[in-house]
């Protein structure tokens, strides 16, 4: 019923699964980030935070471009 709430757990959940697949074939490598010995799954959890960050960033330039349906985005799914 959160579109924030859906936000995070979405963004955290894309997060992990994307750079879990990265410890695979090291695509890219993080340099000079901080506590990287906080690992979650072998992903340092800065990273995994900062996919939420990254999300909220995203769509605001959505309302920031379209402001009439900027509503949209936020209104949350209306199937019953």
């Amino acid at each position: 019923k959160s579109p924030m709430l859906a936000l995070v757990f979405g963004s955290l959940i894309l997060g992990i699964t994307m750079e879990i697949h990265n410890t695979l074939y090291y695509l890219w490598i993080y340099l000079h980030i901080p506590f990287e010995d906080l690992r979650i799954f072998n992903v340092e959890i800065v990273i995994i935070f900062s996919w939420i960050t990254q999300y909220i960033f995203f769509l605001s330039l959505w309302r920031v471009f379209t402001n009439d349906r900027s509503q949209e985005v936020w209104k949350g799914d209306l199937i019953k």
